[in-house]
Order: C-alpha cells, then sequence, then structure tokens
C-alpha cells in the first residue's frame, strides 16, 4: 500500500484539487483506491505474499468500511431519485395527453 497525500499529487503534478480527485475517482475504477479518513489523501491498496497478516487485516476493515460507505451514499441517491423519477412520469404523461 501507498499513501499519496492531494496536496502533493497537485503540486507533481500541477493540477488542482479537482482535478486530482477526479483522476482518483477514474483510477479507481481499475485498482483499489481508499479514501483517508482526513479527507488529504489516498491510499492505493496492494499487497504480496510477504504482507503481514496484521496488514492484511487493517487493510480489509479499511476496505469493508469504504463498501459500507458507498452503499450508504446509493442507498441516499436511490432516495433521492425518488420525488424526482415521479415527477418526470408525471409531467412525461401531461405531455404526452
Amino acid at each position: 500500500s501507498r499513501i499519496f497525500l492531494r496536496e502533493q499529487l497537485a503540486l507533481h503534478f500541477d493540477l488542482d484539487d479537482r482535478t486530482i480527485r477526479n483522476k482518483v475517482a477514474e483510477l479507481a475504477n481499475y485498482v483499489p483506491v481508499l479514501s483517508l479518513s482526513d479527507k488529504k489523501g489516498y491510499r492505493v491498496l496492494s499487497f504480496d505474499e510477504n504482507t503481514p497478516i496484521e496488514e492484511l487485516v487493517k487493510m480489509h476493515e479499511e476496505m469493508q468500511h469504504q463498501i459500507n460507505e458507498f452503499r450508504s451514499r446509493i442507498d441516499n441517491l436511490k432516495a433521492r431519485m425518488k420525488p424526482l423519477v415521479a415527477m418526470q412520469k408525471v409531467i412525461e404523461k401531461k405531455l404526452n395527453n
């Protein structure tokens, strides 16, 4: 695992914070990336046969926490989407009459 602070990434690549966040989000589609709890950086996860069990346990717990956060966000987005979909259906019905 390696930790990358957003500030360091921005300076190294000469990119603004939003661009860094977007690039990391894109990277996270291909490799496991965790946001640090202080929101100041990221941890790119990796391991090999020499990784201590304690580190694997820690990584597993951190991944589970991130997965739980994602599930909570998905639930919140679904709830917010319901009234939009309902109104869209009403409008579509009016437009088709």
